[in-house]
């Protein structure tokens, strides 16, 4: 609950941010650009991730001073000012980052992602794989706007919707797309590149930062439709079919079964054996659960593979499931460096038992 809470506030801070930011190219009130830096500031302290939606805004508004010479009455020297006083603010705290930076470097838990997990962020996103190619075609709806619809012939009784903007045509409609397309781009695609790069740092929970850019998106493609009925109608299928998924989501308990895992090890290990827990966060709640104090619970880390004084006892790796964590790769580690035993599963967790070779 307390992630939940941390991750629930770093989408709404960035949907604050991003609104500002559109307020500031409508206007050149300054409560605008107090707000957009007080949202911005609390984004980034919220999670570590706020800043590539920072950077994802920054992409948006120097493409866009390269091919429109502005955007909108927001300034180059007013953006500049306001990332400057973001970062200031941002101080107390960047020692922090620079820390946790370097401990990834040296090795982090998180795997490297692929494609598939990319796409398995967006089906998160949309609730199931149908619903989530539903969801992309509307955005390719709403990439395509009204214009592109009538090159490739798209009848306007079907699909328009017009280049609608309340405050002046200060930013067009393309502009405006892009802008939510820079907004996944930076949260998504280059923490992407630099996971294959440098060291993983990709993980689902941390792209919710920029799933409110997703659902505009759709939400755009869908109101472009012409036909009411359709609209009632597509938007009734999308509730319908994200309703089991919201009811087990919400009503079944989808807690890992530390109670019995750990229950398990305390029937099977003998004085002295070694529970190691991957990653290594996972350690609280094994210990909280191991009411035998002759059995040592401790993180996994590489020191595992050096260290002589396992004798005959067992070592029992607890590897929980979460996703872009390949469980396996640490077991086929493992089994190098020690005797293979036996594996039970519980719900979320994995158990793997080992032995010292020469045992």
């Amino acid at each position: 609950s307390q992630e939940a809470r941390a991750y629930s506030l770093m989408a709404f801070l960035a949907l604050l941010s991003f609104y500002y930011l559109v307020r500031m190219t409508m206007s050149d009130k300054r409560i605008y650009a107090a707000a957009y830096v007080v949202s911005s500031v609390c984004l980034v302290y919220s999670h570590y991730y706020g800043i590539f939606v920072l950077i994802g805004q920054s992409i948006w508004f120097f493409t866009m001073l390269l091919f429109k010479r502005r955007a909108g009455a927001l300034r180059l020297s007013k953006w500049l000012f306001l990332q400057v006083v973001v970062a200031l603010l941002f101080l107390p705290c960047s020692y922090l980052l620079i820390r946790n930076t370097a401990a990834i470097q040296k090795g982090f838990w998180i795997s490297e992602p692929g494609f598939r997990d990319i796409v398995g962020y967006f089906r998160l996103y949309a609730g199931t794989y149908f619903l989530l190619w539903l969801s992309l075609f509307f955005i390719f709806l709403s990439i395509a706007g009204p214009r592109l619809a009538k090159r490739v012939k798209i009848p306007e009784r079907f699909f328009g919707g017009g280049d609608y903007n309340p405050e002046g045509p200060l930013i067009s409609y393309g502009w405006r797309i892009y802008l939510l397309l820079s907004w996944i781009i930076a949260v998504v695609f280059v923490p992407l590149v630099i996971s294959h790069i440098s060291s993983p740092i990709l993980i689902y929970r941390y792209t919710i930062a920029s799933a409110p850019a997703f659902y505009i998106l759709t939400a755009r493609g869908i109101s472009g439709l012409r036909v009411n009925v359709a609209i009632v109608l597509i938007v009734a299928l999308i509730a319908g079919l994200s309703f089991p998924g919201l009811k087990r989501y919400y009503v079944e308990a989808e807690k890992y079964d530390w109670r019995e895992a750990m229950k398990y090890i305390q029937e099977e290990a003998v004085p002295g054996d070694f529970v190691v827990t991957y990653p290594s966060f996972e350690v609280e709640p094994a210990a909280y659960y191991m009411k035998r104090g002759d059995v040592k619970v401790a993180k996994y880390s590489d020191d595992i593979y050096s260290y002589k004084g396992f004798g005959d006892n067992n070592i029992w790796l607890v590897v929980s499931s979460h996703r872009g964590l390949e469980k396996n790769v640490v077991k086929i580690k493992m089994a190098s460096r020690f005797s293979f035993v036996a594996e039970k599963e519980y719900k979320g967790l994995h158990i793997y038992q080992f032995r010292e070779v020469n045992r």
